[in-house]
């Protein structure tokens, strides 16, 4: 027997709807011949699928089990070879006055769907149908399997009622990860060629969402980290005129003038909250915003060092409203960025403007290691076997769901617009996408899209540096020095950005007599210190990090391993403006209505917890956008 297709329904029950219920939807089988699209209302949090008033027309198989069968919560729909379903004549009083001529019963168990057309079968719950020519499963694609792009796919299978069948994720490399790189040894040392440290939990609400997402993977007994009162995180040292100099680590240390400073720290403080702020709101340089406020000293040396470890680039090229909005919005309040920290300090805390993420994922509860991080004071924490542990995790849980779709060594060449939905061309073939999550550099995506040239030109103006990564580990080395490593400013005569002591930072890491050391090159100033990154010779690059540890640590002997890997275009350059443009390319997807979310360290943090909350936050925003539609 064959069914047609069923005609679709003018929005049964506005009533229930308006009360509150949820519409989510599913593609079920009646039989295999006769395909429909099938949706349900539902209390959030209620067993059974169908209104209290309808449950009583709908029976359940007592005498025999159904043919062709598929549930989606508690929502059934199942078929039959024969009679053998017990079914209860329906009241049409009691149904929808719309839908009286879609369904009629038959003693026989049939239900007659178009006034006529019979399918044998029954349903449970408040449905309607629609028409469908055959079962086609809704996809979304992520593009990009970094830290963003696997967290995309991770709380897109956590989410209720999700409104996609499939999940694909595509990858052009051979691994997952992304920037966060660590390469474990054979004998388990460990080169980190990306990120290394995760701020407390307590900083930031995305250094929280990173804490959370490695407690709902697991990963609690595998966090090591670096408390308040250790070294690594009180001893911070910049290299200016080829000395070390240790940076104030405490209220006492600032009211005393330290080299490289002329005066000390307390009277740069002082002085600032003195200055008037900007009277315009208009974007400026990192540069000038501290030396306005700063001056040059505390500018050059420090804010010009930190930079360079952040983002490996330029101060005079950074942009203030996206580097340091908070500082930014400290002067425009208060008058003053001390003020504004001091003021901060006495406020209430207000509640972050982030989607909730509880009629989603569900309730999170109160995060132990949140707490644990309080009691302890963490600075920075990492895992056992590396920040990689955090990519892996996730891209074994996304293993277990049938749903999912990982494609290593598939490389996108085009994305097409077709109306609501979008042609993803790999090399391997296209799928049509309902949705898309781009987690890959801007400018990369920017060659992808085609159609919309004005989006194409803002998405290509998103420049990124270039970082050579270099890993050095020495055997039975008397190094004295403790601290997370040194900078070095912008303004001394070295190609060095900074080096950091990761054996310091993590000994329980330390393997044997080892000590571990990575140099980072490059960043803004890599074409015109090295040249084409594709043309430089990695060999060079190590030898100009021995010799500045050499010379700037006083480290002698050669090292008995080491590593490089060249990152280009690894960390987004935030130019003056920058918010200006990221609000003009997400105002474009908008006016377009583009099935197309943009993830990853291009628009708005180019840290890993930055890219961990945005990636949660706009999976959540999506699939309430959707199920609400």
């Amino acid at each position: 027997m064959t069914c047609s297709p069923v005609r679709k329904l003018h929005q049964p029950w506005r009533g229930t709807q308006r009360r509150g219920m949820k519409k989510t939807g599913a593609v079920l089988e009646v039989l295999k011949s006769c395909p429909v699209k099938y949706s349900y209302y539902r209390r959030p949090g209620q067993t059974l699928v169908a209104p209290h008033g309808i449950r009583r027309l709908y029976s359940t198989c007592r005498t025999a089990p159904c043919g062709t069968f598929k549930h989606l919560g508690k929502a059934q729909f199942c078929t039959l070879s024969g009679t053998n379903c017990c079914v209860r004549q329906p009241h049409n009083s009691a149904i929808p006055k719309d839908n009286r001529r879609f369904f009629s019963a038959a003693k026989s168990g049939k239900y007659f769907l178009n006034g006529g057309t019979s399918c044998t079968g029954r349903y449970v719950g408040y449905s309607h149908f629609s028409t469908t020519s055959g079962t086609e499963d809704r996809t979304v694609v992520i593009i990009g399997g970094g830290i963003s792009g696997l967290t995309a796919a991770y709380y897109l299978t956590k989410v209720k009622n999700l409104p996609f069948d499939k999940i694909v994720l595509y990858e052009s490399s051979d691994r997952l990860g992304g920037w966060i790189n660590s390469l474990q040894l054979d004998d388990g040392t460990i080169f980190e060629q990306g990120p290394r440290t995760i701020r407390s939990p307590t900083a930031t609400p995305a250094a929280r969402a990173t804490i959370e997402l490695v407690e709902s993977l697991g990963l609690v007994d595998d966090v090591i980290a670096v408390t308040s009162k250790e070294p690594a995180a009180k001893n911070r040292y910049i290299y200016v005129d080829g000395k070390l100099h240790a940076l104030p680590n405490s209220l006492f240390k600032t009211l005393s003038k330290q080299s490289p400073f002329s005066k000390s720290l307390a009277h740069y403080v002082f002085k600032e909250m003195s200055i008037p702020a900007k009277s315009t709101s208009s974007d400026e340089s990192v540069y000038d915003f501290f030396s306005r406020r700063f001056g040059a000293e505390v500018t050059n040396y420090a804010i010009g060092a930190l930079c360079r470890g952040i983002y490996a680039a330029d101060t005079k090229l950074l942009s203030m409203k996206a580097c340091f909005p908070s500082l930014l919005e400290a002067e425009n309040k208060y008058g003053s960025v001390i003020k504004g920290i001091l003021g901060s300090l006495t406020e209430k805390t207000k509640p972050q403007n982030v989607d909730s993420a509880g009629d989603i994922l569900g309730p999170n509860g109160e995060s132990r290691m949140l707490q644990r991080a309080k009691n302890e004071r963490w600075s920075v924490w990492s895992l056992q076997e590396g920040l990689s542990q955090l990519p892996v995790a996730l891209a074994s849980e996304l293993k277990r769901d049938h749903r999912v779709d990982v494609q290593l060594n598939t490389c996108c060449k085009e994305v097409n617009f077709r109306g609501s939905k979008a042609i993803v061309q790999t090399e391997k073939g296209c799928v049509e996408a309902d949705y898309i999550f781009s987690s890959i550099y801007a400018k990369t995506l920017s060659q992808l899209l085609t159609g919309v040239s004005k989006l194409n030109s803002l998405l290509h103006s998103i420049q990124a540096v270039t970082v050579a990564v270099v890993n050095l580990e020495y055997s039975d080395l008397e190094f004295k020095v403790e601290g997370f490593g040194h900078l070095v400013p912008p303004d001394q005569p070295s190609n060095v950005i900074g080096v950091i002591y990761d054996s310091c930072s993590f000994p329980d890491r330390v393997v044997g007599n080892r000590t571990v050391f990575t140099c980072m090159l490059g960043g803004t100033w890599f074409k015109e210190q090295f040249g084409d990154p594709d043309k430089v010779d990695p060999d060079y690059l190590t030898s100009l990090a021995i010799s500045a540890l050499q010379e700037q640590l006083g480290i002698t002997q050669p090292p008995c391993r080491t590593y490089i890997g060249i990152q280009k275009d690894c960390i987004p350059l935030y130019r003056v403006g920058h918010t200006e443009v990221v609000h003009e390319i997400f105002q474009q997807c908008k006016e377009a209505s583009l099935p197309l979310s943009l993830l990853g360290s291009s628009y708005k943090g180019v840290g890993v917890p930055d890219c961990i909350f945005n990636a949660k936050q706009e999976v959540i925003r999506i699939v309430k956008k959707i199920n609400s539609n």
